[in-house]
């Protein structure tokens, strides 16, 4: 599993119309892809793909993000890069033409979740630094 290194210092979004302000669920570190709660507190969680309810079912990718900032705590803001976004994580971070997706430990790596997981598409490398973001997920475990 090829596993994207992310430098807090060197990441930055590209393109920031594609920025979204919202409220944590809990502690979440800079550079971690995150999900809206379905729940009443519509507040952003740390994505899992262990489960179908940290890896929900977003067709148009519109509940996902990554943070830009991070969150000491429940209710603390957060600035998210959303799906159209591009975001640098560091020369030589990614493997260009990769397709990235979010694995159990909400890292970003090029390798399909293993079975019974729940794929979360993050977005594809364009070039060694940047991530052009796209978010899927299916809610489908893997066979």
């Amino acid at each position: 599993m090829a596993t994207a290194t992310v430098t807090p210092s060197t990441f930055a979004i590209v393109n920031t119309n594609q920025i979204k302000h919202v409220f944590a669920g809990d502690e979440i570190p800079i550079a971690t892809v995150v999900y809206r709660s379905g729940g009443t507190d519509g507040q952003y969680h740390i994505a899992d793909a262990d489960a179908l309810s940290t890896a929900p079912q977003d067709l148009d990718g519109s509940e996902y993000g990554i943070t830009l900032n991070e969150a000491p705590g429940a209710g603390a803001p957060l600035a998210i890069a959303r799906s159209g976004a591009q975001v640098t994580l560091g020369a030589g971070a990614m493997f260009d033409s990769f397709t990235y997706y979010a694995d159990q430990n909400s890292a970003l790596n090029t390798t399909q979740p293993p079975s019974g997981d729940y794929g979360i598409v993050v977005g594809v490398a364009i070039d060694s630094s940047t991530l052009a973001i796209r978010f899927q997920a299916s809610g489908v475990a893997t066979p």
